[in-house]
C-alpha cells in the first residue's frame, strides 16, 4: 500500500511541474562555419569538464537562436563628438509600440572609455541600449538566429539639461 503511495504522489508531483514551459533549446544542428569568437580546434562535448554555453554554441547552430551581443559608447552630449564617460549604467531594453522602453534584458556599466559591451538572450522585436536616462535610435531584430550590432553610441545629456 505504502509502495503505491509513493508511486502516485511521485506521478502528481511530475504532472504539476509539466505546466510550467521550458525555455532551454536542445542543440541539434551541427554547426557549419565558426564565428571569431569560437575555438579554432574541435569542442569536446564529450570529454571529462563540462562545456560551457560558449562550447555548446559553437559546435551547433540552434543553441545560439536568440543571443544577442551589442557593443557601443556612452558620450555626453557636448560638442560634435561628444567625450566618452565612465560608470554609467547600460542596459538592452524592448522598445513597445509607443517608442516607450521596457525592463532591461542587460545591464552593465560603461568602462573608462566609454565603452560597453551587452550580451543576452532575446526574442523578435525593436530594441534599443539606455543609458543615463538617453536611448539609443532602436533597431528591430527579426527573431533568426543569434545577432550582434556594433558601434552603438548613446549620446548622454549633461546634468541640468
Amino acid at each position: 500500500m505504502a509502495t503505491v503511495l509513493v508511486v502516485l504522489g511521485t506521478l502528481g508531483l511530475g504532472v504539476g511541474c509539466r505546466r510550467t514551459p521550458t525555455r532551454f533549446t536542445w542543440a541539434r544542428t551541427p554547426a557549419a562555419g565558426a564565428t571569431s569568437t569560437c575555438p579554432d580546434d574541435a569542442v569536446d562535448l564529450t570529454g571529462d569538464r563540462l562545456p560551457s554555453g560558449d562550447h555548446v554554441r559553437c559546435s551547433y547552430d540552434d543553441a545560439a537562436h536568440g543571443q544577442a551581443r551589442v557593443t557601443g559608447t556612452v558620450l555626453d552630449a557636448e560638442g560634435a563628438l561628444g567625450n566618452p564617460i565612465e560608470g554609467v549604467e547600460v542596459a538592452l531594453v524592448p522598445i513597445d509600440a509607443a517608442g516607450r522602453p521596457g525592463g532591461a534584458a542587460a545591464t552593465t556599466r560603461s568602462d573608462p572609455q566609454g565603452g560597453f559591451t551587452l550580451r543576452a538572450r532575446v526574442g523578435p522585436g525593436r530594441w534599443a541600449v539606455a543609458a543615463g536616462g538617453a536611448l539609443s535610435p532602436p533597431w528591430t531584430w527579426d527573431g533568426r538566429g543569434p545577432w550582434s550590432l556594433a558601434d552603438v553610441r548613446v549620446r548622454v545629456p549633461a546634468p541640468g539639461e
